[in-house]
């Protein structure tokens, strides 16, 4: 039997605002030397408005239960799916929703009851990721005691839509840890049981092969190894708007095992020769991949030189650049790697020595530490009421707080002495910079630019006839424009090669595309405002989801694309 409790613990935040002082320069001139006004680094802590008090746990029976995703819905409420060991070690397929903030469990979602909780529950095996659909369907890949399976299940996770089972290269058994859906197809990544060689498989939204895709919808290619030892493989995987498939492979036990390494696969099934390979100079455990505006990549890495965790930054030909190791004196354990909307990259990583801890690093879009994140770019959550916590994975909701799936062990108030589910959602809060203050003899310091972001702020759902314009915010030095494009979602006209796309007058227009994709924006609209920006509609929006994408440009430069999913609806 299932049984879903609450852990209760008791945590206090260690977090105070770190300032930094920046010192007066001397000049030749008289004058009286005054210090510049303070700095303030933006705040980082748990966001006690989400679970109980920050985080949510939820306890399975069996033994070691852990999250891997935790994913807002276009409703704003989370979905989180991992491994379980309920009801035994094979465990069961197993995904829960949780509303908009963490509080309690949907009742809407899944096809099980338990008192008044329901969850979906799947085959024997265990869930590796899942993601959804812009139809809001979810998507998940993991094993069974057989094979690798690809699902796909209505939104509410009530029916499974359709079921494909992977085979494996080699024979032996398929290891998918990686999905990406797109508005045509599914992507899959992992490795044979082996771990040595790397599997890609695609597929059409109906859950068939795509031919196009290396003839029968699988690739596969050889890894490079450092020992022919056998260790577990992990697996990055990201999806570019050309469909061109970008995997990051390393492994679990540092040592042993594949190599870190980074490919990128041809929307035809092949690999691109000429881009990335083996990351050298020590790197091991890759985990975590972000495409940057501009062509390049980001990575979370373990540094062999130094170790520690660090950021690996990527040129547009794949091949590594900046390397940033983190700060302090201990070996933290990578665990993945996200980019928020402000452009900031965040690394999650897994306290090894000491005290169990879920640690937050900042570093800037070109691969340096952040200062401005949190202490000297370090944020670290501990728990005295635990006895292990484990971060597993990091993404951005769309007010842009970090939700960090993972596992805790409470000392008290637990079902056994096993990881329970767990997800943290951290808040990152801004503080404005204040001018500096100088003497007028002395020379005036440089002014600070702040990295340019945008944001859209119209509700996930909204009723057709009371909303009237799109609205967000964008922030940042000197912010001059906001770019906005909005995309009705229309399977139907897509595969009749139309997508609609609404322009500057405010009403949806029909575009004709060259191929069954609407991925590219065909029509960018400049909105009214900066800070606060808008983009007027002529008449309303008809039911249904649209994509909604924005970005600013200033002197911090021009944003990534922000995006949300909004859903109209008629009452």
């Amino acid at each position: 039997m299932l049984r879903i409790v609450l852990a209760v613990t008791s945590w206090e935040e260690a977090l105070k605002r770190f300032i930094v002082v920046l010192a007066a320069v001397a000049t030749a001139a008289v004058g009286t030397l005054l210090p510049f006004s303070a700095s303030y680094a933006d705040t980082v802590g748990l966001d006690p408005t989400f679970g109980d008090n920050g985080f949510k746990t939820v306890a399975l029976l069996g033994g070691d239960d852990q999250a891997m995703v935790a994913l807002p819905d276009p409703d704003g409420k989370i979905l989180v799916a991992g491994p379980t060991s309920y009801p035994d070690q094979n465990g069961k397929w197993f995904m829960i929703r949780t509303d908009p903030n963490g509080k309690d469990l949907d009742g809407s979602f899944g096809n099980k009851n338990l008192g008044f909780y329901t969850y979906f529950e799947g085959d024997v095996g265990k869930i590796s990721d899942a993601t959804i659909g812009s139809d809001r369907s979810i998507y998940a890949v993991g094993t069974t005691t057989s094979s690798a399976q690809l699902i796909k299940l209505d939104k509410n996770a009530k029916a499974t839509t359709w079921k494909v089972s992977i085979p494996a290269p080699g024979g032996g058994k398929f290891v998918p840890q990686k999905v990406v859906v797109d508005n045509d197809s599914v992507t899959v990544a992992g490795t044979n049981d082996a771990a040595t060689t790397l599997r890609v498989a695609r597929y059409n939204l109906a859950g068939q092969p795509l031919a196009s895709f290396d003839g029968d919808g699988i690739a596969d290619f050889n890894l490079t190894m450092l020992t022919e030892q056998r260790a577990q493989s992990n697996v990055s995987m990201a999806v570019d708007s050309t469909k061109r498939v970008y995997v990051l492979v390393g492994n679990e036990t540092l040592n042993d095992g594949v190599a870190t390494q980074l490919l990128r696969i041809n929307v035809n099934g092949t690999k691109d020769g000429a881009y990335g390979g083996v990351v050298g100079n020590k790197a091991q455990h890759g985990r975590g991949l972000v495409l940057m505006p501009g062509g390049g990549a980001a990575a979370a890495i373990a540094d062999m030189n130094t170790g520690k965790a660090a950021l690996q930054m990527f040129d547009v030909s794949g091949h590594p650049t900046v390397r940033t190791p983190v700060p302090g004196n201990e070996y933290d354990s990578p665990r993945g790697l996200t980019q928020t909307r402000e452009g900031r990259l965040v690394m999650v990583a897994r306290g090894t020595v000491g005290a169990a801890a879920v640690k937050l690093f900042g570093f800037t879009n070109s691969g340096a530490l952040d200062p401005n994140f949190a202490t000297g770019g370090t944020f670290v959550y501990t728990n005295a009421n635990t006895t292990s916590l484990i971060p597993n994975n990091i993404g951005v909701d769309s007010s842009g707080r970090l939700l960090v799936p993972g596992g805790l062990t409470p000392k008290t108030g637990g079902v056994d002495s096993h990881p329970d589910v767990a997800v943290f959602r951290f808040k990152v809060t801004p503080t404005a910079t204040p001018s500096p203050t100088v003497s007028p003899s002395s020379p005036v310091a440089p002014p600070i630019v702040r990295p340019t972001f945008s944001r859209v702020d119209t509700p996930s759902v909204s009723k057709s006839k009371l909303l009237s314009a799109i609205t967000g915010r964008a922030g940042g030095t000197g912010v001059t424009k906001v770019q906005v494009v909005v995309r009705r979602v229309d399977a139907k006209a897509q595969r009749k090669k139309t997508c609609f796309f609404l322009n500057a007058a405010g009403s949806l227009k029909k575009v004709s595309v060259p191929v069954k994709s609407c991925g590219q924006p065909s029509i960018i609209i400049t909105a009214t405002g900066t800070n606060a920006w808008s983009v007027h509609l002529a008449k309303p929006l008809k039911p249904g989801t649209y994509y909604v994408n924005s970005r600013a440009f200033g002197k911090g430069g021009v944003s990534p694309w922000a995006s949300k999913v909004i859903r109209i609806t008629k009452k």
